[in-house]
C-alpha cells in the first residue's frame, strides 16, 4: 500500500484544521492511555507513580507512532481521586475503581475543591505536561484530559447513587457538581499554565448512560461554566465522550 508522506507537522495539521484551513491530510491521534507504559518498557504502574515516567512514555510513543496530538491521561477519575475516591493499582494494568471518596451526598458541605499541584496524581499530570511540551511542544500539540464534572461527581459517589441522587436530592447534586467544576477549571488553569491544551475526559455524561434531559439540566450549565474559561484563555473547547454524544 503507498501512503503519501506528511506535508505538514502535526501541530501545523491540527492548526489547519482548526482554522478550516487546507490539510495534507486529516488529523488523526488515537487516545493511547496506558500504552506509553508499554512503548517505554516500563509496568503500567509506573507511569501512575511518576509524572516523569508519564511524561517520557508519551514522548517516546509520539515519537514511535507520529499521531497529531498527544493525550496524557490514564484514567478517568483523576478529579475524584484528588477530592478523595480511592483507586487501586494493578503492577501491570489499569487502574481499578475501589472506595467512593463521598460516603453519603451530605458530606458535599465539607467538600473542597482540588489542587492540582498537591493533590492526588494531579501534580504527575502537571509534570507529564512540561516534560511533553518541553520535549516535542514545537511540533504537536499536548492535550492533558480532565475528567468532565458529570464523571468527577459520579465517581466520588458512585454511579448508581449520582444518577438516583439526580432524582431523589437534585440540589446537593448540583452542590457536588460545582465543586468538581471548581475543581476541573483549578486543574484546567494549571495545565495552561504549562503551555497544555485541556481537554474534557466525560463518558459518564454519555447518551449511552443518562438522558438528554439530565444532560440538560444536571451538566450543560457546569461544562458551560468550564468551557467559558478555557474560552477567555483564548483556547477552544475540547471534550471526549466515550458513547452517544448526539
Amino acid at each position: 500500500m503507498n501512503i503519501p508522506q506528511d506535508k505538514m507537522s502535526p501541530l501545523e495539521r491540527v492548526g489547519a484544521f482548526l482554522s478550516g484551513k487546507p490539510m495534507d491530510r486529516v488529523p488523526a491521534a488515537p487516545l493511547l492511555l496506558n500504552l506509553p507504559a508499554r512503548v517505554l518498557g516500563v509496568p503500567v504502574k509506573r507511569i501512575y507513580e511518576s509524572g516523569e515516567t508519564l511524561g517520557k512514555a508519551h514522548v517516546a510513543a509520539y515519537r514511535k507512532f507520529g499521531h497529531d496530538f498527544i493525550t496524557i491521561i490514564t484514567c478517568t477519575a483523576n478529579v475524584s481521586e484528588a477530592m478523595g475516591t480511592k483507586l487501586r493499582y494493578p503492577e501491570d494494568d489499569a487502574a481499578m475503581f475501589e472506595e467512593a471518596g463521598l460516603k453519603t451526598l451530605d458530606a458535599v458541605k465539607d467538600l473542597a475543591p482540588a489542587d492540582p499541584t498537591k493533590d492526588g496524581r494531579l501534580p504527575h499530570y502537571l509534570e507529564a505536561t512540561e516534560i511533553a511540551v518541553r520535549e516535542v511542544g514545537k511540533e504537536v500539540f499536548v492535550l492533558t484530559l480532565p475528567a468532565g464534572p458529570f464523571t468527577a461527581a459520579s465517581q466520588l459517589r458512585g454511579v448508581d447513587d449520582f444518577f438516583k441522587e439526580t432524582i431523589t436530592d437534585p440540589e446537593r447534586t448540583h452542590q457536588l457538581l460545582d465543586v468538581c467544576t471548581q475543581s476541573i477549571i483549578n486543574f484546567i488553569d494549571a495545565i495552561v499554565e504549562r503551555c497544555g491544551v485541556p481537554c474534557l475526559a466525560e463518558p459518564v455524561g454519555s447518551g449511552s448512560l443518562c438522558s438528554s434531559k439530565t444532560f440538560r439540566e444536571f451538566n450543560t450549565p457546569y461544562l458551560k461554566r468550564i468551557f467559558d474559561h478555557v474560552h477567555s484563555k483564548g483556547l477552544p473547547a475540547l471534550i471526549h465522550i466515550c458513547g452517544k454524544a448526539k
